[in-house]
């Protein structure tokens, strides 16, 4: 990402992310993490700047296009961007290769539906009685589990997780945590904004900080704590804090 505006919340925000990477995102509330998210993977414009995947210029214009690209998104808000809760699990699953389902006269391959939402419950333990459990009747660590497994059916290269152990419990949390380390080992690269200090410092290999829509410092996982991370989640305007 180079020198990315939107609006009037992100402003001249560079960055890389490394095939095989956990590329953890720090900031307070309002320091313009999710807004990064959310333009580069299309859902909100971009006044200026430039994406780059594997040296090429990506035109991300919206989300599709990130699709396209191999770019996944998982939304911190996972009931409202990130399911159809009136839908099924299979469904649900489905909804990032339905093209890859469908027969040229447009008729939908239920039973290739079947056979990979099947293995990704089993891949993720997502815990339901069957794939035809709808969405919303799933526990919030399972709904998660699901908008994990559309994006693993797509198999995208590049994954945003946005607030990813949200209001799921300690379980499932743990669960999380090892699906992003074997992402990660299998070459996915992987983005991850957190609120939570403990789980920017437990999974990241570079932690990236910002503060009012602007990248204030990057620290390698040997020199993140949580004292470096909070001094420059503090640096209004580019500046130290008083003390």
């Amino acid at each position: 990402m180079k020198n990315l505006n939107s609006g009037r919340e992100i402003r001249d925000v560079s960055f890389n992310l490394k095939k095989g990477e956990i590329l953890g995102f720090a900031g307070l509330v309002g320091a313009g993490r999710t807004e990064v998210a959310r333009a580069i993977f299309g859902a909100d414009p971009i006044d200026s700047g430039e994406i780059y995947i594997m040296g090429k210029v990506a035109n991300i214009k919206q989300p599709s296009d990130a699709v396209k690209n191999d770019l996944g998104y998982l939304s911190e808000d996972r009931k409202r961007y990130g399911l159809c809760l009136g839908l099924d699990i299979k469904n649900n699953v489905a909804m990032t290769i339905v093209e890859d389902l469908t027969t040229s006269i447009g008729w939908i391959k239920d039973n290739l539906i079947a056979d990979i939402s099947g293995n990704i419950v089993n891949q993720l333990s997502i815990r339901t009685p069957s794939l035809e459990q709808t969405a919303k009747n799933l526990s919030g660590g399972n709904q998660q589990k699901v908008v994990v497994g559309k994006w693993l059916a797509k198999d995208a290269d590049i994954l945003i997780f946005d607030e990813p152990t949200r209001g799921i419990d300690v379980g499932a949390k743990q669960e999380i945590y090892t699906l992003l380390n074997e992402l990660a080992q299998k070459g996915k690269s992987i983005i991850m904004i957190s609120s939570e200090l403990p789980e920017i410092l437990r999974m990241s290999h570079r932690v990236v900080v910002m503060c009012e829509g602007r990248i204030t410092g990057e620290l390698d996982y040997t020199e993140a704590t949580q004292e470096s991370i909070m001094q420059l989640a503090t640096m209004r305007n580019g500046k130290k804090p008083l003390q």
